[in-house]
């Protein structure tokens, strides 16, 4: 799906599907078209962000809302997940999760990173979550 119809199409399959699962869920999606144009290892990078996101929120985060949002902007594409949960303490490094045996996150982190883009994640006890990953493209990577 992501090679044959584009990133921006298998996010609104995917959240729709998740929406049907998951009725309890108010879900807000806002998405640019992506034309097909972002490189299949960007496109990858971004749909697993999304669906581990979206499995840490059903697991952790006893939350009814979800936001996701898809930009491209200034040769970058940008996926922000945006939940109302329960949020939690970030750890000073991601190792502190992988040493509590929490691959997910720091796993994540390693693969936008090694397409040269950014993840951060911001999160407070009682203060919900943001997942946030933004990756270069085309000329900004040297395509």
């Amino acid at each position: 799906t992501l090679s044959e119809f584009g990133l921006e199409k298998a996010i609104r399959s995917y959240m729709e599907d998740f929406q049907e699962k998951h009725p309890e869920f108010k879900v807000q999606v806002t998405l640019e078209p992506d034309s097909k144009q972002l490189p299949d290892g960007v496109r990858l990078a971004l749909f697993r962000i999304l669906q581990h996101s979206l499995s840490n929120i059903l697991r952790h985060a006893n939350a009814n809302q979800v936001r996701v949002n898809f930009s491209l902007e200034d040769a970058a594409a940008t996926l922000e997940i945006i939940d109302n949960g329960v949020g939690f303490e970030l750890p000073a490094s991601w190792m502190e999760l992988v040493r509590q045996g929490h691959f997910g996150m720091a796993g994540a982190a390693e693969r936008i990173e090694a397409l040269g883009g950014t993840f951060t994640v911001e999160s407070s006890p009682g203060g919900g979550a943001t997942v946030r990953a933004r990756i270069p493209y085309g000329e900004a990577q040297g395509e």
